[in-house]
């Protein structure tokens, strides 16, 4: 149109210089044309030169060409693409597609050109076939794959490693190179490459027929698995991710009458027109949406509005436009932005979904299957209405999946119907196929897949979780050593290295990684497979480490400042968390008060145990954790890592001793360890001992102060145990959990400031009004001064009582752990005949964080419930769940800050707000020592911290409660007794959980009879 414009409007002169003008012309309008080709690579438009005449109207009565995009006169969606707008208006398409070809000079030193030209050559002489294969067949194969990452500088390694051979987390290059893959094929290898049983199948099916069109007997067979799986009712198999996520919004426009789609910034749904979007937000807040790469129509993203993941914003423009949405499709954890995940924001989008019949699509091509085996649907305990899945369950092979509930799945195929009646297929229906949908190789690698995740469980993603936190963790406490801004946030076995904030040289960090044998791609996701094992992390590990060394050591990337003398660094002195420092000032009350923090286990070990090698196990697992080598300043501010500490392990033998002997020697130790304080300041502060109580019958005691130790990290220190114990000489696999040191920085107070203050805002919110203490009724009152004396009681429940509930936490939509919190919200009403309650429930902070590490990470969240007994103790269920769910989004601060951010009348003879607490745990998994049976359990308390601590524990298919309480205020026969109320109240719920919590018994009503309520109980 320009040029046209041009040479409509040129003046005319004699022939010579017309030719020679409209030369000019036609010259300069090249130049603009060839400006405005560099803008739409990605520099900023072109502005207009005067010189170029404006279109000219081709109609009288038609209006000027507006200068910006047409607002029309009715109010506009907050978020529109508004037709086909002017070139001058058209946004710059984003960096990234094509090669960077700026020719802008760089001011590189000689050390940094040097150190390019030896990379160039040591790369190019490890990979030469792949670089010639590449040169080769450029001409006839258009590979975009083989300009990815052009850089001027380094031109001659930007080639792709031609990969001839593959078997779990190994590639074989055309030259003979050998790698370690954390690419995996962008996430589908989630077993390896070529899994032996995927191979066997698809070699069974390539045997029986590759019948393309006909109806293969798997699938069907497959779609029941995966629905068994997954919770979802129906299922339709397609190519690819992004097919399902086509078939996806097809069929939510069909099911709802309505055309709108709802994505996020970030998100990625695959390669179709419509997915491929961005936004651009004027200054008065309009949205407008274009498409993300050149070759996509406006028009094609007119329908799509794009707002910002996790913001409130977006809830409420969802909700003023909610007539005119289908679907809002949802990537719940994205994949460069792996460490983001909004659970609050995804609750909300559930609620306000349902609430205005808009379907709600969750993109689980990569989630599914990976952190868990419901994916990220069970992760976030939200429920789509359908879900899109592809990658692992593929085994390799390409597969997509459409799955949701029937309403929805029906629009696929009308619907269930049957033969021999009136019955047909009555929903109204959609179109959607495929030549190769069900294809017989990829359905028969589906099945394979399918069948083993079930046979596997949840311990196949957890394993693969581990290692991928080990590894990230590791090479961010790295990073921050060397003073890098250089970060790996990670998903479960997802990661995204981040190497821009030092900028443009830093990308060269991945050409070494494949000189190093490790295959990584620059701008893309990585991920850890269960193929992996310890020694490949270490390997990874130490190719990173290297090529940080050779690029500092050159000028690539900065190099770490150093530390002034006098001053310790930071992995020598490590600031203690705030939970730390409130355990810290705690332990320095008194001796009793200290001792309430010593945390502790005994582990029965029946069979041929080799003590000697048990024991070099038990010392070896405890030096390997930073925690138990620290030692704490006297102001409680630092922990200093011991790098001298020794740990003893003690075999006391009592096999000589007759059995009342034997076990009066027993219950003295763990007296003796439990009133003895631990030495913050000196150390140690671990002790552990192997006691021999018949040649095959051991006790192995573990005693730790909370300051480094929790309950998570005991099951992460039994597991290492026994895993060293049977490694019996053989070499060992390195440890999978990452220094405290870790943990430590990665949730100090600048970690996320933002996050802790959301949080304290909700609960200062929750709290504005705080309620009254809990009101027990205790055998003596409370004194001017606390004192920690304390006891445990013990007591096993009935297993089949455990499957009842179990059962009954089914029926009401909920997990056992809030069913059994719920029960014991009900019993200390019905105890207080209070129905405003405040409990403390601690929360695993490596869960949170996703960083396996032994040290002080939990965090006691004060719960507050409203347990009126005339309410359905269902309802309560529901409540409780809701606010479990909001406490967990808001856990980036201590309990000690809480606190201190209320207002609390304080009493010396008092805790402030929460002075009870509730725990759930299933922490030990079934210990394994060849030969042995393993029994564990937690010893009794001697002191303890809150009036009561209730531990519920899952063990072995029964519940185990372990009752602590301050033996000042109540007596064990009271404490005996309302085990026994909190029994029956168990009971009564498990037969009938639609009464009302006044309702609930607190005497077994087999045996008749009922307890009033409040001091009298």
């Amino acid at each position: 149109g320009e040029l046209f414009a041009a040479m409509a409007s040129a003046p005319h002169t004699g022939s010579g210089s017309a030719l020679q003008t409209v030369m000019a012309q036609q010259l300069a309008l090249m130049s603009q044309q060839i400006q405005l080709l560099q803008s739409y690579r990605g520099a900023a438009p072109a502005a207009r030169a005067s010189s170029v005449a404006a279109p000219v109207a081709v109609s009288g009565t038609a209006a000027a060409a507006p200068a910006t995009a047409p607002v029309p006169s009715a109010p506009a969606p907050v978020v529109a693409a508004q037709g086909e707008p002017d070139t001058a208006d058209k946004p710059a398409m984003p960096k990234g597609f094509g090669p960077q070809l700026s020719r802008e000079e760089r001011a590189l030193t000689k050390q940094q050109q040097d150190h390019i030209h030896r990379l160039i050559a040591r790369y190019n002489a490890r990979t030469m076939k792949s670089k010639l294969s590449t040169q080769a067949h450029r001409a006839h194969h258009a590979d975009p794959r083989t300009a990815a990452g052009f850089n001027r500088l380094w031109k001659e390694m930007v080639y792709p490693i031609v990969i001839e051979r593959s078997s779990g987390c190994e590639l074989q290059d055309i030259d003979g190179n050998h790698y370690i893959d954390i690419l995996n094929g962008f996430g589908p290898n989630f077993l390896g490459h070529s899994p032996p049983f995927v191979s066997e199948a698809l070699k069974a099916q390539i045997e029986r027929g590759i019948e393309v069109g006909p109806q293969t007997p798997l699938a069907g067979e497959a779609a029941k698995l995966f629905c068994e799986l997954t919770g979802m009712d129906r299922v339709s198999w397609v190519n690819t991710g992004s097919e399902a996520v086509q078939a996806a919004i097809r069929l939510a426009r069909t099911y709802t009458g309505r055309n709108k789609i709802v994505v996020f910034s970030g998100d990625y749904h695959g390669n179709f027109d419509e997915v491929l979007v961005r936004v651009t937000k004027s200054a008065s807040g309009v949205r407008r949406t274009f498409p993300l790469a050149p070759g996509i129509p406006f028009r094609a993203v007119e329908e799509v509005l794009v707002l910002d993941y996790g913001t409130e914003e977006s809830l409420e423009i969802i909700r003023e436009h909610a007539d005119e949405i289908a679907a809002v499709l949802v990537e719940p954890v994205q994949s460069r932005r792996p460490d983001f995940q909004p659970r609050e924001f995804l609750h909300a989008l559930r609620k306000l979904t349902e609430d205005e019949g808009i379907i709600l699509v969750f993109d689980e091509v990569i989630t599914g299957f990976r952190i868990c085996p419901g994916g990220a649907q069970e992760y976030y305990g939200v429920q789509a209405d359908i879900a899109t899945y592809g990658k692992i369950i593929g085994g390799g092979m390409p597969i997509g999946v459409v799955a949701g509930r029937a309403r929805f799945m029906d629009t696929f195929d009308g619907g269930q119907w049957q033969y021999g009646d009136d019955s047909f297929p009555a929903a109204g229906v959609t179109f959607f196929a495929g030549t190769f949908v069900r294809h017989p190789l990829a359905i028969a690698a589906v099945h394979a897949t399918l069948q083993y995740l079930k046979a596997q469980g949840p311990g196949l993603q957890e394993a693969v979780n581990r290692r991928t936190t080990r590894l990230a963790g590791e090479l961010n406490a790295f990073f921050k050593e060397r003073g890098l801004k250089m970060h790996i946030p990670h998903f479960a076995s997802q990661m995204f290295i981040r190497v821009q904030e030092e900028g443009e040289l830093a990308t060269l960090l991945f050409f070494h990684l494949r000189a190093r044998g490790i295959h990584v791609l620059e701008n893309f996701p990585s991920y850890m497979t269960a193929a992996h094992t310890d020694a490949d992390v270490d390997r990874i590990i130490a190719a990173f480490k290297d090529s940080i060394d050779e690029m500092q050591a050159d000028g690539i990337l900065q190099r770490p400042v150093p530390v002034p003398a006098g001053q310790q660094a930071w992995v020598r002195g490590v600031p203690l968390t705030e939970g730390q420092r409130e355990v810290w000032f705690g332990s320095q009350l008194d001796d009793m008060a200290s001792c309430a923090f010593n945390e502790s286990d005994s582990v029965v070990i029946k069979g041929p145990l080799d003590p000697a090698r048990f024991i070099d196990a038990v010392a070896t697992t405890l030096g390997e954790q930073e925690a138990f080598r620290y030692r704490f300043d006297p102001e409680g501010q630092v922990q200093y890592v011991d790098a001298d500490a020794v740990f003893e392990v003690p075999l006391l033998d009592l096999s000589g001793l007759d059995d009342k002997e034997r076990a009066g020697r027993v219950e003295a130790l763990l007296e003796q360890q439990a009133l003895s304080p631990f030495d913050l300041e000196h150390g140690p502060v671990v002790r552990a001992h192997l006691v021999r109580l018949a040649p095959e019958s051991h006790l192995f005691v573990l005693y730790c102060h909370h300051i480094v130790f929790d309950g998570y990290s005991s099951e992460i220190v039994m597991r290492r145990i026994a895993q060293l114990y049977a490694a019996q000489g053989d070499e060992a696999p390195a440890s999978a959990s990452v220094p405290y040191s870790v943990y430590a920085h990665a949730t100090g107070t600048s970690a996320d400031p933002a996050a802790s203050e959301a949080a304290l805002d909700y609960w200062r919110t929750l709290y504005a009004h705080v309620p009254a203490p809990l009101e027990l009724p205790t055998d003596r009152p409370h004194a001017a001064l606390r004192t920690y004396q304390g006891a445990t009681v013990h007591r096993e429940l009935d297993p089949e009582l455990f499957q009842s509930l179990r059962g009954t936490a089914k029926a009401l939509k909920t997990s056992v752990n809030v069913l059994l919190l719920s029960c014991f919200q009900s019993l200390l009403s019905r105890l207080t005949s209070q129905e405003d309650l405040v409990i403390g429930v601690p929360v695993a902070g490596q869960a949170h964080t996703q960083l396996e590490t032994v040290g002080y990470c939990v965090n006691a969240l004060p719960l507050r419930s409203l347990p009126d007994h005339d309410k359905a103790f269902a309802s309560l269920v529901g409540e409780t769940q809701r606010s479990l769910f909001d406490a967990l989004d808001h856990q980036e601060v201590s309990l000690g800050q809480i606190v201190n951010g209320l207002e609390i009348t304080r009493d010396a003879g008092r805790l402030p707000l929460v002075e009870v607490i509730f725990n759930y745990s299933s922490y030990f998994s079934a210990l394994e020592l060849p030969g042995c049976t393993v029994a564990t359990h937690e010893n009794p308390r001697r002191a303890v911290y809150f009036d009561m601590f209730f531990n519920i524990i899952e063990s072995d298919g029964r519940l185990v409660i372990d009752w602590d309480y301050r033996s000042d205020l109540f007596d064990r026969q009271t404490m005996e007794r309302w085990t026994d109320h909190f029994n029956a109240l168990l009971k009564g719920v498990a037969r009938n959980h639609s009464r009302s919590i006044g309702e609930l018994p607190l005497v077994d009503e087999a045996q008749g009879g009922e307890v009033p309520e409040g001091r009298s109980a």
